[in-house]
Protein backbone atom coordinates (compact mmCIF):
# COMPACT_ATOMS: atom_id res chain seq x y z
CA UNK A 1 0.00 0.00 0.00
CA UNK A 2 2.73 2.63 0.63
CA UNK A 3 4.44 2.05 -2.38
CA UNK A 4 1.58 2.49 -4.54
CA UNK A 5 0.85 6.03 -2.89
CA UNK A 6 4.57 6.58 -3.38
CA UNK A 7 3.96 6.05 -6.87
CA UNK A 8 0.78 8.44 -6.96
CA UNK A 9 2.61 10.97 -5.43
CA UNK A 10 5.51 10.97 -7.78
CA UNK A 11 3.13 10.91 -10.94
CA UNK A 12 1.16 14.10 -9.53
CA UNK A 13 4.72 15.82 -8.90
CA UNK A 14 5.52 14.82 -12.59
CA UNK A 15 2.06 16.11 -14.33
CA UNK A 16 2.98 19.72 -11.83
CA UNK A 17 6.34 20.33 -13.13
CA UNK A 18 5.12 19.39 -16.68
CA UNK A 19 2.58 22.15 -16.65
CA UNK A 20 4.53 24.50 -15.19
CA UNK A 21 7.25 24.20 -18.08
CA UNK A 22 4.70 24.53 -20.46
CA UNK A 23 3.35 27.41 -19.44
CA UNK A 24 6.18 29.37 -19.26
CA UNK A 25 7.53 31.65 -21.93
CA UNK A 26 11.39 32.73 -21.64
CA UNK A 27 11.04 36.86 -22.11
CA UNK A 28 13.65 36.38 -25.08
CA UNK A 29 10.70 34.45 -27.14
CA UNK A 30 8.27 37.32 -26.31
CA UNK A 31 10.81 39.81 -27.36
CA UNK A 32 11.22 38.19 -30.72
CA UNK A 33 7.03 38.46 -31.41
CA UNK A 34 6.95 40.68 -34.29
CA UNK A 35 2.75 39.90 -35.33
CA UNK A 36 -0.01 39.16 -33.19
CA UNK A 37 -3.01 40.24 -31.12
CA UNK A 38 -2.52 42.45 -28.00
CA UNK A 39 -4.83 43.27 -25.02
CA UNK A 40 -4.51 46.30 -23.54
CA UNK A 41 -6.66 46.73 -20.03
CA UNK A 42 -6.73 49.40 -16.73
CA UNK A 43 -9.05 50.70 -14.61
CA UNK A 44 -8.93 54.07 -14.08
CA UNK A 45 -10.06 56.44 -10.38
CA UNK A 46 -10.62 59.64 -9.01
CA UNK A 47 -6.98 59.82 -7.14
CA UNK A 48 -8.68 61.81 -4.18
CA UNK A 49 -11.94 59.51 -3.47
CA UNK A 50 -10.55 56.59 -5.11
CA UNK A 51 -14.04 55.85 -6.75
CA UNK A 52 -14.21 54.09 -10.53
CA UNK A 53 -14.48 57.16 -13.24
CA UNK A 54 -16.90 55.64 -15.63
CA UNK A 55 -17.75 57.00 -19.43
CA UNK A 56 -13.68 58.13 -19.12
CA UNK A 57 -13.05 58.40 -23.08
CA UNK A 58 -9.79 56.24 -23.44
CA UNK A 59 -7.63 56.75 -27.18
CA UNK A 60 -5.36 53.82 -28.22
CA UNK A 61 -2.88 55.06 -31.01
CA UNK A 62 -0.20 52.99 -32.89
CA UNK A 63 1.53 52.90 -35.88
CA UNK A 64 -0.66 54.84 -37.88
CA UNK A 65 -4.19 53.42 -36.00
CA UNK A 66 -6.28 54.73 -33.37
CA UNK A 67 -8.63 53.08 -31.29
CA UNK A 68 -11.68 54.69 -28.93
CA UNK A 69 -13.89 53.18 -26.51
CA UNK A 70 -15.07 54.40 -23.16
CA UNK A 71 -14.54 52.98 -19.14
CA UNK A 72 -17.78 50.99 -18.24
CA UNK A 73 -19.12 50.69 -14.69
CA UNK A 74 -16.36 50.11 -12.85
CA UNK A 75 -13.77 52.19 -14.83
CA UNK A 76 -12.45 49.39 -16.82
CA UNK A 77 -11.36 49.37 -19.94
CA UNK A 78 -9.85 46.72 -22.76
CA UNK A 79 -9.35 46.70 -25.68
CA UNK A 80 -7.74 43.98 -28.27
CA UNK A 81 -6.00 44.41 -31.89
CA UNK A 82 -3.83 42.89 -33.98
CA UNK A 83 0.04 44.41 -34.80
CA UNK A 84 2.45 43.34 -37.81
CA UNK A 85 5.34 44.58 -35.57
CA UNK A 86 6.38 45.60 -32.17
CA UNK A 87 5.82 49.20 -32.11
CA UNK A 88 4.98 51.87 -29.67
CA UNK A 89 1.71 52.94 -28.13
CA UNK A 90 0.24 56.12 -27.12
CA UNK A 91 -2.73 56.15 -24.53
CA UNK A 92 -4.59 59.21 -23.30
CA UNK A 93 -7.44 59.10 -21.27
CA UNK A 94 -10.02 62.08 -20.37
CA UNK A 95 -12.73 63.10 -18.50
CA UNK A 96 -14.71 66.43 -17.97
CA UNK A 97 -13.68 68.04 -14.90
CA UNK A 98 -10.66 65.84 -15.29
CA UNK A 99 -7.17 66.66 -15.93
CA UNK A 100 -6.08 64.68 -18.58
CA UNK A 101 -3.85 61.49 -18.61
CA UNK A 102 -1.33 60.26 -21.30
CA UNK A 103 1.81 57.98 -21.60
CA UNK A 104 3.79 55.93 -24.03
CA UNK A 105 4.15 52.55 -23.55
CA UNK A 106 6.39 49.48 -26.18
CA UNK A 107 3.85 47.11 -27.18
CA UNK A 108 5.43 43.24 -27.62
CA UNK A 109 2.88 41.63 -30.09
CA UNK A 110 0.90 38.60 -28.66
CA UNK A 111 1.10 40.11 -25.33
CA UNK A 112 -1.27 41.59 -22.43
CA UNK A 113 -0.98 45.27 -21.18
CA UNK A 114 -1.85 46.17 -18.06
CA UNK A 115 -2.11 49.34 -16.66
CA UNK A 116 -3.62 49.18 -13.49
CA UNK A 117 -5.58 51.34 -11.79
CA UNK A 118 -5.02 55.07 -13.56
CA UNK A 119 -5.37 58.13 -11.13
CA UNK A 120 -7.12 61.16 -12.63
CA UNK A 121 -7.70 64.31 -10.64
CA UNK A 122 -6.90 68.58 -10.64
CA UNK A 123 -3.91 68.38 -8.68
CA UNK A 124 -0.81 69.89 -9.32
CA UNK A 125 0.91 66.46 -10.06
CA UNK A 126 -1.70 65.41 -12.90
CA UNK A 127 -0.59 66.10 -16.48
CA UNK A 128 -1.82 69.73 -17.19
CA UNK A 129 -3.71 70.03 -20.47
CA UNK A 130 -1.92 71.76 -23.63
CA UNK A 131 -1.84 75.13 -24.92
CA UNK A 132 -0.89 76.15 -28.53
CA UNK A 133 1.10 74.85 -30.61
CA UNK A 134 5.40 76.22 -30.10
CA UNK A 135 6.96 73.44 -31.68
CA UNK A 136 6.74 70.56 -33.93
CA UNK A 137 9.42 67.57 -33.15
CA UNK A 138 10.45 64.36 -35.31
CA UNK A 139 9.18 61.31 -33.76
CA UNK A 140 9.92 58.64 -36.09
CA UNK A 141 10.98 57.61 -39.38
CA UNK A 142 10.19 54.32 -40.64
CA UNK A 143 13.86 54.58 -43.08
CA UNK A 144 16.35 56.49 -43.24
CA UNK A 145 17.32 55.39 -47.14
CA UNK A 146 14.88 54.46 -49.58
CA UNK A 147 15.63 53.34 -52.74
CA UNK A 148 15.05 55.16 -56.61
CA UNK A 149 11.76 54.25 -58.02
CA UNK A 150 11.54 51.10 -59.46
CA UNK A 151 14.92 49.62 -57.97
CA UNK A 152 13.75 46.60 -56.25
CA UNK A 153 14.46 48.80 -52.62
CA UNK A 154 11.57 50.00 -50.54
CA UNK A 155 10.66 53.54 -52.40
CA UNK A 156 8.55 55.03 -49.72
CA UNK A 157 9.66 56.36 -45.69
CA UNK A 158 7.07 57.33 -43.74
CA UNK A 159 7.69 60.73 -41.16
CA UNK A 160 6.18 61.50 -38.26
CA UNK A 161 6.03 64.80 -36.50
CA UNK A 162 4.89 66.08 -33.05
CA UNK A 163 3.06 68.79 -32.47
CA UNK A 164 4.30 70.48 -28.72
CA UNK A 165 3.24 73.62 -26.56
CA UNK A 166 5.71 75.46 -24.53
CA UNK A 167 5.48 72.98 -22.15
CA UNK A 168 6.62 69.98 -24.17
CA UNK A 169 3.60 68.56 -24.25
CA UNK A 170 1.67 67.35 -27.03
CA UNK A 171 -1.01 69.50 -28.03
CA UNK A 172 -4.66 67.70 -27.29
CA UNK A 173 -7.41 67.56 -29.36
CA UNK A 174 -9.20 70.71 -28.43
CA UNK A 175 -5.98 72.72 -30.20
CA UNK A 176 -5.47 70.60 -33.24
CA UNK A 177 -3.90 72.67 -36.35
CA UNK A 178 -2.81 71.82 -39.78
CA UNK A 179 0.23 70.86 -40.63
CA UNK A 180 2.12 71.49 -44.32
CA UNK A 181 4.90 68.97 -45.15
CA UNK A 182 7.30 70.43 -47.88
CA UNK A 183 10.54 69.10 -49.64
CA UNK A 184 14.09 70.94 -49.72
CA UNK A 185 17.40 70.09 -51.15
CA UNK A 186 15.61 66.95 -53.55
CA UNK A 187 17.41 65.91 -56.14
CA UNK A 188 14.44 66.36 -58.65
CA UNK A 189 13.84 63.30 -59.45
CA UNK A 190 10.12 63.43 -59.49
CA UNK A 191 10.32 62.28 -55.56
CA UNK A 192 7.03 63.41 -53.39
CA UNK A 193 5.15 63.62 -49.82
CA UNK A 194 1.70 62.88 -49.41
CA UNK A 195 -0.60 63.91 -47.69
CA UNK A 196 0.97 67.31 -48.11
CA UNK A 197 -1.42 68.54 -45.38
CA UNK A 198 -2.37 66.55 -42.10
CA UNK A 199 -4.37 68.34 -38.97
CA UNK A 200 -2.99 66.76 -35.58
CA UNK A 201 -4.62 64.47 -33.96
CA UNK A 202 -5.61 63.29 -30.35
CA UNK A 203 -2.31 63.20 -29.55
CA UNK A 204 -0.58 66.12 -31.59
CA UNK A 205 1.06 63.68 -34.29
CA UNK A 206 0.89 64.16 -38.25
CA UNK A 207 2.25 62.02 -40.88
CA UNK A 208 3.26 61.87 -44.31
CA UNK A 209 5.17 59.53 -46.68
CA UNK A 210 7.84 60.24 -49.14
CA UNK A 211 7.94 58.07 -52.43
CA UNK A 212 11.24 58.60 -53.86
CA UNK A 213 11.73 59.77 -57.86
CA UNK A 214 14.22 58.59 -60.50
CA UNK A 215 17.27 60.25 -59.20
CA UNK A 216 19.27 59.48 -55.90
CA UNK A 217 20.22 61.88 -53.66
CA UNK A 218 19.34 63.53 -50.24
CA UNK A 219 15.75 64.71 -49.48
CA UNK A 220 14.62 67.36 -46.75
CA UNK A 221 11.42 67.07 -45.32
CA UNK A 222 10.50 70.09 -43.38
CA UNK A 223 6.92 70.10 -41.11
CA UNK A 224 5.10 73.93 -41.15
CA UNK A 225 2.08 75.05 -39.63
CA UNK A 226 0.71 78.86 -39.16
CA UNK A 227 -0.79 79.61 -36.00
CA UNK A 228 -2.50 82.76 -35.88
CA UNK A 229 0.36 84.29 -38.26
CA UNK A 230 3.33 82.98 -36.40
CA UNK A 231 4.67 80.39 -38.38
CA UNK A 232 6.43 77.54 -36.67
CA UNK A 233 8.47 75.09 -38.51
CA UNK A 234 10.67 71.57 -37.93
CA UNK A 235 14.05 71.15 -38.64
CA UNK A 236 14.90 69.52 -41.76
CA UNK A 237 14.24 65.68 -41.61
CA UNK A 238 16.91 64.15 -44.21
CA UNK A 239 16.20 60.66 -45.94
CA UNK A 240 18.65 59.38 -48.26
CA UNK A 241 17.21 58.17 -51.89
CA UNK A 242 19.86 55.57 -53.39
CA UNK A 243 20.74 54.34 -56.69
CA UNK A 244 18.63 51.41 -57.87
CA UNK A 245 20.24 48.33 -59.99
CA UNK A 246 22.99 48.09 -62.59
CA UNK A 247 22.35 48.97 -66.21
CA UNK A 248 24.82 47.75 -68.79
CA UNK A 249 25.29 51.32 -70.22
CA UNK A 250 26.14 52.38 -67.19
CA UNK A 251 28.89 49.33 -66.22
CA UNK A 252 32.50 49.86 -66.39
CA UNK A 253 35.66 48.81 -64.82
CA UNK A 254 39.11 50.59 -65.48
CA UNK A 255 42.68 49.69 -63.74
CA UNK A 256 45.41 51.49 -62.04
CA UNK A 257 48.20 49.78 -65.12
CA UNK A 258 46.84 48.79 -67.98
CA UNK A 259 50.73 47.23 -68.87
CA UNK A 260 51.62 45.55 -65.84
CA UNK A 261 55.67 43.10 -65.06
CA UNK A 262 53.46 39.84 -65.19
CA UNK A 263 56.16 38.04 -67.10
CA UNK A 264 59.21 39.08 -64.40
CA UNK A 265 57.67 39.31 -61.36
CA UNK A 266 55.19 37.50 -59.69
CA UNK A 267 53.20 39.12 -57.01
CA UNK A 268 52.55 42.41 -58.59
CA UNK A 269 49.53 44.10 -57.64
CA UNK A 270 47.45 45.88 -59.91
CA UNK A 271 44.05 47.73 -58.58
CA UNK A 272 41.10 46.76 -60.92
CA UNK A 273 37.74 49.62 -59.92
CA UNK A 274 34.51 49.06 -61.07
CA UNK A 275 32.14 51.51 -61.68
CA UNK A 276 28.54 51.03 -61.42
CA UNK A 277 25.26 53.08 -62.22
CA UNK A 278 21.80 52.50 -62.65
CA UNK A 279 19.39 53.76 -65.91
CA UNK A 280 19.07 56.94 -64.98
CA UNK A 281 23.18 57.50 -64.18
CA UNK A 282 23.33 57.48 -60.76
CA UNK A 283 25.38 55.06 -58.51
CA UNK A 284 23.84 52.26 -57.79
CA UNK A 285 22.26 51.37 -54.51
CA UNK A 286 25.32 50.82 -51.72
CA UNK A 287 26.28 47.05 -52.03
CA UNK A 288 25.83 45.88 -55.02
CA UNK A 289 27.92 43.05 -55.77
CA UNK A 290 30.14 42.68 -58.83
CA UNK A 291 32.29 39.45 -59.44
CA UNK A 292 35.39 39.28 -60.86
CA UNK A 293 37.58 36.58 -63.10
CA UNK A 294 40.74 37.01 -65.32
CA UNK A 295 42.30 34.79 -67.56
CA UNK A 296 45.79 35.83 -66.42
CA UNK A 297 46.99 35.62 -62.82
CA UNK A 298 44.92 35.94 -59.67
CA UNK A 299 41.80 37.85 -59.08
CA UNK A 300 39.80 39.11 -56.09
CA UNK A 301 36.50 37.35 -57.00
CA UNK A 302 33.86 39.89 -55.95
CA UNK A 303 33.33 43.72 -54.08
CA UNK A 304 29.95 45.51 -52.81
CA UNK A 305 29.76 49.12 -53.93
CA UNK A 306 30.15 52.18 -52.26
CA UNK A 307 27.73 54.79 -52.03
CA UNK A 308 29.62 56.19 -55.59
CA UNK A 309 28.82 53.12 -57.01
CA UNK A 310 32.76 52.26 -57.21
CA UNK A 311 34.14 49.01 -55.95
CA UNK A 312 38.27 48.13 -55.85
CA UNK A 313 39.45 44.12 -56.27
CA UNK A 314 43.54 43.50 -56.54
CA UNK A 315 44.86 41.77 -59.37
CA UNK A 316 47.78 40.02 -58.56
CA UNK A 317 50.41 38.79 -61.20
CA UNK A 318 51.12 34.79 -60.77
CA UNK A 319 50.61 31.68 -63.05
CA UNK A 320 48.77 31.18 -65.74
CA UNK A 321 50.76 33.48 -67.91
CA UNK A 322 47.89 34.40 -70.40
CA UNK A 323 47.58 34.79 -74.18
CA UNK A 324 44.56 36.18 -76.15
CA UNK A 325 43.25 34.70 -78.90
CA UNK A 326 43.21 38.35 -81.22
CA UNK A 327 46.00 40.07 -79.13
CA UNK A 328 48.96 37.71 -78.85
CA UNK A 329 50.59 36.34 -75.54
CA UNK A 330 50.68 38.71 -72.71
CA UNK A 331 47.14 39.85 -73.18
CA UNK A 332 44.72 38.47 -70.02
CA UNK A 333 41.21 39.65 -70.36
CA UNK A 334 39.77 41.30 -66.95
CA UNK A 335 35.58 40.52 -66.90
CA UNK A 336 33.12 41.67 -63.96
CA UNK A 337 29.66 40.55 -63.98
CA UNK A 338 26.69 41.65 -62.01
CA UNK A 339 22.90 41.75 -62.47
CA UNK A 340 20.61 44.55 -63.68
CA UNK A 341 16.94 45.17 -63.04
CA UNK A 342 15.36 42.62 -64.77
CA UNK A 343 17.93 39.63 -63.77
CA UNK A 344 19.79 39.41 -66.46
CA UNK A 345 23.76 39.36 -66.72
CA UNK A 346 25.31 41.77 -67.56
CA UNK A 347 29.44 42.23 -67.94
CA UNK A 348 32.10 44.35 -69.13
CA UNK A 349 35.61 43.60 -69.84
CA UNK A 350 39.02 45.35 -70.05
CA UNK A 351 42.98 43.80 -71.69
CA UNK A 352 45.34 44.18 -69.52
CA UNK A 353 49.33 42.98 -70.56
CA UNK A 354 51.78 41.09 -68.49
CA UNK A 355 54.68 42.47 -70.20
CA UNK A 356 58.74 41.08 -69.28
CA UNK A 357 61.73 43.08 -69.25
CA UNK A 358 63.52 44.37 -72.35
CA UNK A 359 64.90 41.02 -73.96
CA UNK A 360 64.24 41.93 -77.47
CA UNK A 361 66.58 44.77 -78.11
CA UNK A 362 67.75 45.48 -82.48
CA UNK A 363 69.21 48.36 -83.93
CA UNK A 364 69.76 49.59 -87.62
CA UNK A 365 72.08 49.53 -89.21
CA UNK A 366 75.07 47.71 -86.93
CA UNK A 367 77.76 49.17 -88.31
CA UNK A 368 78.17 52.65 -89.60
CA UNK A 369 80.40 54.44 -91.82
CA UNK A 370 80.29 58.68 -91.42
CA UNK A 371 81.46 61.02 -93.71
CA UNK A 372 83.18 64.24 -92.41
CA UNK A 373 80.40 66.64 -91.00
CA UNK A 374 78.54 64.16 -92.17
CA UNK A 375 75.27 62.39 -90.47
CA UNK A 376 73.88 58.63 -89.82
CA UNK A 377 69.82 57.99 -89.04
CA UNK A 378 69.59 54.70 -86.75
CA UNK A 379 65.61 53.01 -85.36
CA UNK A 380 65.86 50.77 -82.88
CA UNK A 381 63.68 48.09 -80.99
CA UNK A 382 62.93 47.59 -77.25
CA UNK A 383 60.25 45.10 -76.05
CA UNK A 384 60.04 41.77 -74.00
CA UNK A 385 60.22 38.32 -75.24
CA UNK A 386 56.32 38.26 -76.80
CA UNK A 387 57.51 42.08 -78.71
CA UNK A 388 54.80 43.76 -76.58
CA UNK A 389 56.13 47.36 -74.72
CA UNK A 390 57.26 47.21 -71.07
CA UNK A 391 55.89 48.61 -68.66
CA UNK A 392 55.01 51.96 -67.31
CA UNK A 393 58.19 53.91 -66.32
CA UNK A 394 60.80 52.02 -68.33
CA UNK A 395 63.25 53.98 -69.66
CA UNK A 396 65.93 53.92 -72.93
CA UNK A 397 69.14 55.76 -73.17
CA UNK A 398 71.12 56.28 -76.26
CA UNK A 399 74.66 57.11 -75.68
CA UNK A 400 77.18 58.01 -78.03
CA UNK A 401 81.38 57.30 -76.85
CA UNK A 402 83.36 59.31 -79.11
CA UNK A 403 84.81 63.22 -79.78
CA UNK A 404 82.54 66.17 -81.27
CA UNK A 405 79.64 63.77 -82.42
CA UNK A 406 76.11 64.86 -81.86
CA UNK A 407 73.32 62.79 -81.05
CA UNK A 408 69.57 63.63 -81.41
CA UNK A 409 66.05 61.95 -81.57
CA UNK A 410 64.88 59.20 -79.28
CA UNK A 411 67.87 59.10 -76.99
CA UNK A 412 65.55 59.64 -73.93
CA UNK A 413 62.98 57.79 -73.36
CA UNK A 414 60.15 57.27 -70.15
CA UNK A 415 57.44 54.89 -71.27
CA UNK A 416 54.00 55.90 -70.72
CA UNK A 417 51.69 53.26 -69.78
CA UNK A 418 50.65 51.54 -72.41
CA UNK A 419 49.71 48.54 -74.48
CA UNK A 420 50.47 49.90 -78.02
CA UNK A 421 53.31 48.39 -80.18
CA UNK A 422 54.11 51.91 -81.31
CA UNK A 423 56.35 52.25 -77.72
CA UNK A 424 58.55 49.06 -79.12
CA UNK A 425 60.08 51.39 -82.31
CA UNK A 426 62.41 54.82 -81.82
CA UNK A 427 64.70 56.39 -83.81
CA UNK A 428 67.72 59.05 -83.63
CA UNK A 429 70.24 59.98 -85.79
CA UNK A 430 74.30 60.78 -85.10
CA UNK A 431 76.10 63.53 -87.20
CA UNK A 432 79.79 64.19 -87.06
CA UNK A 433 80.54 68.02 -85.74
CA UNK A 434 84.36 68.18 -86.70
CA UNK A 435 85.16 69.95 -89.54
CA UNK A 436 88.35 68.68 -89.91
CA UNK A 437 88.42 65.66 -92.24
CA UNK A 438 90.51 62.84 -91.05
CA UNK A 439 90.53 60.87 -94.72
CA UNK A 440 92.18 57.42 -93.76
CA UNK A 441 92.55 58.07 -90.01
CA UNK A 442 88.76 57.88 -89.07
CA UNK A 443 87.82 57.99 -85.26
CA UNK A 444 86.28 54.96 -83.64
CA UNK A 445 82.66 55.83 -82.15
CA UNK A 446 80.57 53.44 -79.66
CA UNK A 447 76.96 53.90 -79.66
CA UNK A 448 74.84 52.12 -76.71
CA UNK A 449 71.09 51.73 -75.91
CA UNK A 450 70.23 50.91 -72.25
CA UNK A 451 67.14 49.54 -71.45
CA UNK A 452 65.24 49.10 -68.08
CA UNK A 453 62.53 48.58 -66.43
CA UNK A 454 61.20 50.13 -62.90
CA UNK A 455 57.45 49.37 -62.41
CA UNK A 456 57.93 46.46 -59.34
CA UNK A 457 61.19 44.98 -60.48
CA UNK A 458 64.37 46.60 -61.99
CA UNK A 459 65.55 44.30 -65.21
CA UNK A 460 68.00 46.13 -67.72
CA UNK A 461 69.50 44.91 -70.79
CA UNK A 462 72.29 46.39 -73.31
CA UNK A 463 73.26 46.98 -77.09
CA UNK A 464 76.01 48.41 -78.15
CA UNK A 465 77.31 48.75 -81.61
CA UNK A 466 80.41 50.58 -83.76
CA UNK A 467 81.85 52.48 -86.66
CA UNK A 468 83.66 55.30 -87.78
CA UNK A 469 83.51 58.98 -88.54
CA UNK A 470 85.85 60.75 -90.62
Amino acid sequence: MKKFLLAISILFLSVILLNSCKLGTSPTEKATNTSGTVTVTGQVVDSTSGENIKGAIVRLTYNTEEVGLETDDEGKFTAEFDITENTSLSIEISKPDYKRYYATEFLIAGTTRDFGQITLAKTDNAIKPSVGPASIVLIGQSAESIGVKESGSVETALITFEVQDSSGLPIDFDHRVDVVFSLGGAPGGGEYVFPTSVKTNAFGQVSTALTSGTISGVVQITAKLNDNGNVIKSKPVPITIHGGLPDLAHFSIAPVYSNIPGLSLFGFEDEITAFVGDKYSNPVAVGSAVYFNSTGGIIEGSILTNDLGRGTVILTTANPIPSDPNLGPGFATITATTADENLNVISTDIKILFSGGPEDMSISPTTFDIPNLGTQFFTYHVSDRNGNPLSSGSNFNVTVDGDAVDARGDVSIILPDTQSKFWTNFSFSVTDQDSTDLGSNPRSVIISIEASTTLGVTTSNKLSISGVIH
